[in-house]
């Protein structure tokens, strides 16, 4: 996680509905970021839902991925909700679409 050269440490992963999601993301020449979360629902494998909360934000944002397969592959359906404002959607979703390109160009 994190932008290139980044070192992500789990804490914490206890994937079940009501377990925990702990995570230290080393940025670089920049700041040590502390992410946690619950899981709220997980179902099998095609769908997890957990909260998101980075140390020094106020607000815990939902997060869902859900695996749509079909044809030759599987499509990923990704939502990140319960923003306070526009701006600090648009911080979230800057991170996470790099996240999901790292994830692509992995996958390619």
């Amino acid at each position: 996680m994190g932008p290139e050269g980044s070192k992500t440490t789990v804490r914490e992963m206890e994937v079940g509905e009501g377990g925990r999601l702990a995570l230290t993301v080393n940025v670089p020449g920049g700041p040590t970021v502390d992410i946690s979360g619950v899981y709220r629902e997980v179902a099998g494998p095609g769908r997890l839902v957990h909260t998101w909360l980075v140390s020094g934000d106020e607000v815990e944002t939902l997060v869902s991925f859900e695996l749509h397969p079909g044809g030759a592959g599987t499509r990923l359906e990704f939502t990140n909700t319960g923003f306070a404002d526009s701006e600090d959607r648009g911080q979230n979703e800057g991170g996470w679409k790099h996240q999901l390109d790292r994830l692509t160009a992995g996958l390619g």
